[in-house]
């Protein structure tokens, strides 16, 4: 027998599952290959090494969790921070990506496309590709931060019911 048949059936030896032709032919090999004895060894302790560990977390895990989370939702200033947080983050992306006057410049153009959209006099906009991205990413980070509002009010009817 071979030390990758040997310590493939190990985990059964151990057990007490192997099959008892097998079980002589494994003891047999272990006899005569000291690494293989030493996995055997370290595989026959283990059960009772991990019965010694302490416990990792208290029996009463889920409780104490479920406080933490009631008196989490009695600080929804928190939420707010964060969603001031996604808005001081979107105006620094937009100023470190166009500058302030590139901000002035994507405000009044969009200033201007949305009085085209909503019918006012106007030639057809035409989109440059760099306001086009920015346009983009402030669409992706106005949607973030409706969905964290929306979470946020969800909560607070929830609260008030």
């Amino acid at each position: 027998m071979t030390c990758r048949e040997a310590r493939l059936r190990l985990e059964a030896l151990v057990d007490g599952s192997l099959e008892p032709n097998w079980q002589a032919a494994v003891r047999a090999h272990l006899a005569g290959c000291l690494d293989c004895a030493e996995q055997h060894r370290a595989a026959s302790t283990l059960p009772g090494r991990l019965r010694a560990l302490p416990a990792p977390a208290p029996g009463d895990l889920a409780a104490v969790v479920m406080a933490r989370v009631r008196a989490d939702r009695q600080h929804p200033e928190l939420s707010w921070t964060l969603a001031t947080l996604e808005l001081v983050l979107g105006c620094l992306v937009l100023v470190q990506l166009s500058g302030f006057a590139g901000l002035a410049s994507a405000a009044g153009g969009a200033l201007r496309d949305a009085g085209w959209l909503l019918g006012s006099s106007g030639s057809t906009p035409v989109p440059v590709p760099g306001d086009l991205i920015l346009f983009l990413g402030l669409v992706a980070l106005i949607a973030c931060s409706t969905a964290h509002l929306a979470l946020l009010s969800r909560g607070a009817r929830r609260r008030l019911s």
